[in-house]
């Protein structure tokens, strides 16, 4: 059942068709079976790639006027942006000559963007990178104004091959952000921080369990950030 939904959104992402040529199909192909007495399992099949393509046809076509598409250019920009973290900082760290080297990663709805011109109100999802490891207290919730670099992501080096650019597409991401430093985040709410999420808070207690009888975090207990 779900396999002509999948299908559906795959054709949506490679040909553009009118969402709402789709969507008055889906409506009038059951009432025309119903009329013909044709099987609901054969109606069903059509229905479904229908729906996945108006669905995915739909929010590919609506771009609001403050989005971040509709603000900036196609290259690197230095940019201030304000937010709420949508998702809670994710860690990965790397050994080089034996020094622990963090990153994080997180994606920050956008509220508000300050430029070289001025500020100005703005909408969109973008995927922060920082050179380090965000302290505890940066969680899903929180309003943050970080600085960086802004730029598109990059596309597939060759025909056939992985393009991050349509897969962060895919998720309604359309730039990625690069930080510096610590000195770049800020926190906005720290006189009234919202309470961290109850998935946050047992991901931190089941950390802190495992790396306990440790003596501190190791490999393994690594892998859950």
């Amino acid at each position: 059942v779900v396999v002509p939904y999948i299908i559906g959104i795959a054709v949506a992402d490679a040909v553009w068709i009118p969402f709402w040529y789709v969507l008055a199909a889906c409506i009038l192909l059951p009432a025309l079976a119903y009329a013909l007495k044709v099987s609901r399992t054969v109606t069903l099949l059509p229905v479904l790639f229908g729906l996945g393509l108006a669905n995915q046809a739909f929010h590919l076509s609506q771009i609001p006027a403050d989005d971040l598409r509709n603000q900036l250019g196609v290259g690197r920009q230095i940019v201030t942006l304000t937010g709420r973290l949508v998702t809670t900082p994710e860690h990965r760290v790397s050994k080089v000559n034996k020094e622990d080297y963090w990153r994080s990663m997180v994606e920050l709805a956008v509220s508000e963007i300050e430029t070289d011109t001025g500020r100005l109100v703005a909408s969109g999802t973008v995927h922060v990178f920082a050179p380090f490891r965000l302290a505890k207290h940066y969680y899903a919730g929180r309003q943050v104004k970080v600085s960086g670099v802004i730029k598109r992501p990059p596309v597939a080096q060759a025909r056939g091959m992985f393009s991050y650019r349509d897969y962060l597409a895919r998720h309604d991401i359309h730039f990625q952000f690069r930080t510096k430093t610590l000195r770049d985040w800020r926190l906005l709410d720290e006189a009234r921080p919202p309470a961290p999420s109850l998935s946050v808070r047992f991901q931190r207690w089941a950390r802190d369990a495992l790396a306990k009888p440790l003596g501190g975090e190791d490999t393994a207990v690594r892998l859950l950030w």
